[in-house]
């Protein structure tokens, strides 16, 4: 079973995210630092757990978080023992691309891979296409996580930094962070997942969805619910 989680990484920051970003934002300064997002692919549950039962030594090993590592196409490759694929941050930045579940082979990203920014808006105005289609520059960093940074440009008059870190061999932290260069009155950040299209049950986590009266938990994303 692979599922995707987003999540707020400190949920005590959530009431007042609003208002930070106002704030700051007259100051031209907007930093998004309370927004954490995380894709969790959930994997092979019972074997883990037999993992933990069996050989602790194994288990804890299994838990130490992987890391990306450098390739000579500019990009990062990982292989967490889980997941294996690369970071994609030549030409286009596409997050994680050729995303194989090791135990299975089993492809799981699709053609514009998974975890990258996309459209971004402020105030009612979508500045360019994508993200993705954007310059960047990437580095490693020490503990084997890796940063992705989109300047500022004249149509587009902020900064978007993100951090791409292994939380466990299953689950890939990618935090994100904007600075304000201009005012701007509220500010969006499409994060896009495109799945292998063998993987035709997508569930995300909720905590409360008000349309369907669906409670804390996974909700099968079917099309009903919007087309994306």
């Amino acid at each position: 079973m692979i599922l995707l989680e987003l999540h707020l990484a400190d949920r005590t920051c959530l009431p007042s995210v609003s208002l930070l970003i106002r704030a700051n934002s007259r100051n031209h300064a907007l930093r998004a630092a309370c927004c954490a997002l995380a894709v969790a692919l959930v994997v092979c549950a019972p074997a883990c757990q037999a993992a933990d039962e069996g050989n602790p030594p194994a288990a804890n090993a299994a838990r130490e978080a992987p890391a990306f590592t450098a390739i000579a196409d500019g990009g990062y490759a990982f292989d967490t023992g889980v997941l294996r694929g690369k970071l994609h941050t030549k030409d286009k930045m596409l997050g994680l691309t050729d995303v194989v579940h090791v135990p299975t082979g089993r492809s799981v990203a699709g053609r514009w891979g998974l975890m990258h920014l996309y459209r971004i808006f402020s105030g009612g105005r979508r500045f360019g296409d994508a993200a993705r289609d954007w310059p960047t520059t990437s580095r490693l960093l020490a503990d084997g996580a890796v940063e992705v940074q989109w300047p500022p440009a004249p149509d587009r008059p902020f900064e978007l930094r993100a951090l791409y870190r292994w939380h466990n061999p299953a689950a890939l932290d990618v935090s994100i962070t904007a600075r304000a260069v201009d005012d701007l009155p509220t500010f969006e950040v499409f994060l896009g997942s495109y799945f292998d299209a063998g993987l035709a049950d997508p569930y995300l986590y909720v905590e409360q969805q008000v349309v369907t009266g669906h409670e804390a938990g996974f909700l099968l994303g079917d099309r009903a619910l919007g087309h994306w």
